[in-house]
């Protein structure tokens, strides 16, 4: 069964922060310092499709940055799942409806398999439902 989505957004999750490149700076400037030092260090300039997991300071990820255009289509969010690791991710600043159905529909899009006879190989990352995503609406 193909689970990429979860309803429950009580769980514990990894925020997945999409940014455009004219944005990161600012967004820099308000976080702590290690967390500065390290995107700087790993060259992210938030071009689109470009992805970054940032750790907190004993080790644990903190978030993902994703870099995004300023207007995404559906195929834009597509690479956001690829090599992620399988935890509960929730996008964090996207108040557009069309983004946030974008992103989600791309999201199970990417990951879904066809396995009905035999079992997934390894498990999938998952997204918390976004509150104005209504999967019903894409069918």
């Amino acid at each position: 069964m193909n689970n990429f989505l979860e309803d429950d957004n009580s769980k514990p999750s990894i925020i997945i922060i999409p940014i455009q490149a004219l944005q990161l700076k600012k967004w820099l400037f308000s976080q702590p310092s290690y967390i500065q030092h390290w995107v700087k260090n790993t060259g992210f300039d938030a071009t689109h499709g470009t992805r970054i997991q940032v750790p907190n300071l004993d080790g644990s990820l903190n978030c993902v940055l994703f870099g995004i255009n300023e207007n995404p289509t559906l195929w834009d969010w597509s690479s956001l799942p690829k090599g992620l690791a399988p935890n509960i991710y929730r996008l964090n600043r996207l108040t557009n409806n069309t983004d946030t159905k974008n992103a989600a529909l791309a999201w199970a899009l990417s990951l879904y398999k066809f396995n009905r006879y035999q079992q997934p190989k390894s498990p999938s990352p998952i997204l918390i439902k976004p509150s104005n995503f209504d999967p019903n609406s894409v069918i």
